[in-house]
């Protein structure tokens, strides 16, 4: 996972740890190649609407304000260089604070812009970091796996250490925004998909397929419903009030993987 960190505009790397949200594959049996096309084993729309909710009632209170009213309209166009700025004050706030604590002011002063100008170019916080995300502003991607030769070891360790970048201000940040910004439709949606979930459950999936090649024990479900429900949990963990404490996420691994 990772801090996020500060580059250029165009291209950079996406993914970012998330969890709800993983893959289906073309084997039947659940131990044969994945695709690549991921889908939720049950509805994240709940979970996305709260967060939007609760982002909402604070953008609507703020954008009554004089300089940004009700009459400016998100997608106008900003010329690269601004655009360039806001992404990158996006990406510095976030290192520096949580997401509920970061403002559109604090945005527009970072970038030497006007606050009128993120409501008439993005519309809301979670759009501007979201766009930060996708255009490389913000970059996060997931721990690999380690492969120690012990599965069940292996696949702990990595839940606490991911568990322990979810605790940091970016992670969580970055998570939010995204979830509160897909609640915009499908498209928006598929945004938490691809930038929040299917890079992580990759790498589980990769570090199952792995094992059962070299031989070693692995669960009989599905290793997408593995990654899915492991990741699930730490989607509740970084969005909800689920515990990402070190016994709690053994318990998860041992319900998931079974008893030793």
């Amino acid at each position: 996972m990772g801090e996020p960190a500060v580059d250029g505009v165009p291209g950079g790397e996406r993914g970012v740890m998330g969890g709800g949200l993983v893959g289906h594959g073309s084997s039947s049996t659940g131990h044969g190649p994945r695709a690549a096309t991921l889908t939720p084993l049950w509805d994240w729309s709940l979970v996305i609407a709260w967060v939007a909710a609760d982002h909402r009632r604070g953008w609507q209170a703020r954008s009554m304000t004089a300089d940004s009213p009700a009459s400016a309209r998100p997608g106008r166009p900003v010329d690269m260089a601004r655009r360039r700025a806001v992404l990158e004050a996006v990406g510095a706030l976030l290192r520096e604070h949580d997401y509920d604590d970061v403002t559109i002011e604090q945005i527009a002063t970072r970038a030497g812009v006007s606050r009128q100008l993120l409501y008439r170019a993005w519309g809301s916080k979670a759009e501007v970091v979201a766009d930060a995300v996708l255009r490389g502003a913000l970059v996060l991607g997931p721990l690999p796996v380690p492969r120690s030769g012990d599965l069940r070891r292996d696949l702990e360790d990595w839940l606490l250490a991911t568990a322990e970048s979810i605790t940091g201000r970016s992670v969580r940040s970055v998570a939010r925004a995204l979830a509160a910004a897909s609640a915009g439709g499908p498209d928006r949606r598929a945004l938490f998909d691809e930038v929040l979930t299917r890079p992580t459950a990759a790498v589980v999936i990769a570090r199952l397929e792995h094992a059962r090649d070299a031989g070693e024990p692995v669960p009989e479900a599905p290793f997408d419903v593995v990654a899915e429900l492991l990741l699930g949990h730490l989607t509740l963990g970084t969005l909800g009030s689920a515990s990402l404490a070190p016994e709690r996420l053994r318990a998860v691994l041992a319900a998931v993987l079974g008893p030793r």
